[in-house]
């Protein structure tokens, strides 16, 4: 019975794991916002926007982009990370417009040792469900069960 305890809280755990990286990614970042004054010329649909921070985890999933210009569709498409250069496509061509931006930072940036420990924690994590359901299988054929 101790073995199957064992084996059904991996499972829980196993269960809650996509909740708890999300949780934890959101304990890492924050979000920050930005207007941008954007120009296209004639048959240009894109442009490149100079962010004032670092994109967290170099990923455009983190930016979402509202234009106060109807005709766009502006959508992030690559981000250049030594540069903070995020490219921005689905811009009505020959137009000007402020973009609002908001992307996600690093929360934990002045405070090093908690960014790494945030880091490490889906590891132990992992571990941990390993380690129950080595216990599970472990009390199952010591006790013959």
């Amino acid at each position: 019975m101790k073995s199957a305890l064992l084996v059904i809280s991996a499972i829980v755990i196993v269960l809650l794991l996509p909740s708890t990286m999300w949780a934890i990614n959101e304990f890492r970042s924050k979000d920050h916002a930005e207007p941008h004054i954007v120009d296209t010329g004639v048959g240009e649909t894109d442009a490149d926007v100079v962010l004032s921070q670092e994109l967290f985890g170099n990923q455009t999933s983190n930016v979402t982009i509202v234009s106060d210009n109807a005709l766009d569709a502006p959508i992030p498409a690559t981000y250049t990370e030594n540069t903070r250069t995020l490219n921005v496509t689905g811009l009505n061509a020959d137009d000007t417009r402020t973009l609002d931006i908001t992307y996600k930072i690093d929360a934990l940036v002045d405070y090093v040792g908690a960014g790494i420990a945030a880091r490490v924690w889906p590891v132990f994590i992992i571990l941990g469900i390993i380690g129950l359901v080595a216990a599970g299988i472990y009390s199952a054929t010591r006790r013959g069960e």
